[in-house]
């Protein structure tokens, strides 16, 4: 699974130049290749291992397991999906499996980074950028986590501090970052500003301004949009070894674009937390009667995304932001309810019924009418 942002382009509407991120790629996807024979059978966490691949020793902690791959979670926090039969040599190591600290997480993205290039440690994160713009390409990263903090702790969510160091690289030119997406398999590139995979848990993407200025949440979606990504899957708020209904993980950080709410504390107003192009292209959706009936399939399963993602996105927006002004406990209750799923199972069409209807109700026609009648006020 990767998060994948559409590419600002100003010959574009304004609504096609937001998010469409979450996008099923072609290749190996997360989910896909964590579980190659149906679901891994889970590990409990501690089991730390060294195993040796095409004479390169790789170290980690046994995440999953079943009778042809392993998972391996390692120090600086990516993960390794490895075939049994790949592997020459295999022991376990004594003591235990410890995150790399940021510092020497630090020490290893400088020796990996191009010439050009500079590593900043900012505390919780670790941000490969252009030599000399760490005020405008790292640090605004730990305003916006504490923006995020802000945003859930008043929000019934007991998060987690994130267990490894967040790993972000900005390259300098848009055709650097088409080449590592290249490299890394990335499906529709050339479509993309920038994107976040849970299973390398870094986000990467490219200088797209210059002279940033103040606002520098409202100038940059992308960063907003997949800065919350990373944040929610090493937060707790979603299980990164799990699977979470795509109308909730990409509802949420498009929600996250508005400033009034990814700043909450500056712009406290209702006004300020409302996507406006977003409100716009629902009203459209909506007078148009093409909204109908695709709560539910959003709900039950992610493929209306691969179908027509602006209206997925649309609608996803929509339940998103009319849950959390809302239902407040409830969408904290449910999220909760989805990120403590057994990890690396499927999680199917009945039981995704079911958990959203546990918390919002099994009645799918009245609850689209009440979204349509909130967002129609505004």
């Amino acid at each position: 699974m990767i998060m994948i942002m559409i590419l600002p382009n100003r010959h574009q509407s304004s609504f096609t130049r937001l998010a469409i991120c979450g996008l099923i790629l072609s290749g190996a996807t997360l989910h896909d290749w964590i579980m190659p024979q149906g679901d891994l059978a889970a590990q409990q966490p501690g089991s730390y291992i060294k195993v040796t691949v095409s004479g390169k020793r790789i170290t980690g902690q046994l995440l999953a397991s079943d009778s042809t791959s392993f998972a391996l979670l390692q120090t600086d926090g990516r993960m390794q999906h490895l075939q049994h039969a790949e592997v020459k040599e295999m022991s376990e190591i004594s003591g235990t499996f410890r995150p790399m600290s940021p510092s020497s997480l630090k020490d290893r993205m400088l020796k990996l980074a191009p010439k050009g290039y500079e590593v900043t440690n900012t505390g919780n994160f670790v941000v490969v950028h252009p030599v000399g713009t760490a005020d405008q390409w790292a640090y605004p990263f730990e305003k916006l986590l504490g923006r995020f903090n802000s945003y859930f702790s008043v929000r019934d969510f007991n998060l987690n501090r994130p267990q490894f160091p967040l790993v972000v690289v900005v390259y300098a030119t848009r055709s650097e970052f088409l080449r590592v997406a290249q490299k890394r398999d990335v499906a529709n590139a050339d479509n993309m500003a920038g994107f976040y995979s849970p299973t390398t848990n870094q986000v990467i993407t490219y200088v797209q301004a210059q002279g940033l200025d103040k606002e520098w949440n409202s100038n940059h979606l992308t960063l907003v949009h997949e800065a919350l990504h990373q944040f929610a899957f090493n937060s707790g708020i979603h299980n990164r070894w799990g699977v979470t209904p795509k109308w909730a993980s990409e509802g949420l950080a498009v929600m996250f674009e508005a400033k009034g709410v990814n700043d909450s504390r500056t712009y406290t107003q209702r006004q300020h937390r409302i996507h406006q192009v977003y409100l716009a292209q629902f009203k459209n959706y909506v007078k148009a009667e093409r909204h109908k009936g695709l709560l539910q399939q959003l709900v039950e399963s992610d493929r209306y995304f691969e179908k027509d993602p602006h209206l997925a996105y649309t609608i996803s927006w929509s339940v998103m932001f009319y849950l959390a002004e809302n239902q407040r406990r409830e969408l904290s209750s449910y999220l909760k309810t989805v990120a403590q799923l057994p990890n690396f199972t499927q999680y199917s069409p009945a039981d995704r019924l079911q958990h959203f209807a546990n918390h919002f109700g099994s009645d799918f026609n009245i609850l689209e009418h009440r979204i349509v009648r909130f967002l129609e006020g505004l």
